[in-house]
């Protein structure tokens, strides 16, 4: 048995699987950029709340150790690797810091 298909039909079907691959990587590559801005934002919004806190435990008290606030644990850091990252408390991914959620 053999399968004949024009060729017409072979390049119409070629070319809109070129199309849909480009849109999945497309929307693929889209879909990375908001989670990685979302994170970055994240970060940088609760990295300055930390500093914030530590700022003003140290200037009352004299004391470095800041009071948990809203689910804010700490700072991670590793010099070596260039890491630095907020840790918060919780089991789910946090999707908005504390202070935007609405109760």
């Amino acid at each position: 048995m053999r399968l004949v298909v024009r060729r017409k039909a072979l390049q119409r079907i070629l070319r809109w699987s070129q199309r849909a691959c480009l849109v999945v990587a497309v929307g693929t590559l889209a879909y990375c950029e908001y989670v990685l801005m979302d994170v970055w934002i994240f970060q940088s919004r609760e990295r300055h709340r930390l500093d914030h806190l530590l700022d003003n435990r140290q200037v009352k008290t004299g004391a470095v150790a800041p009071t948990p606030a809203e689910g804010l644990f700490g700072r991670i850091e590793i010099p070596r690797l260039g890491l630095s990252v907020i840790v918060v408390e919780g089991v789910e991914p946090v999707r908005h810091p504390p202070a935007e959620r609405v109760a």
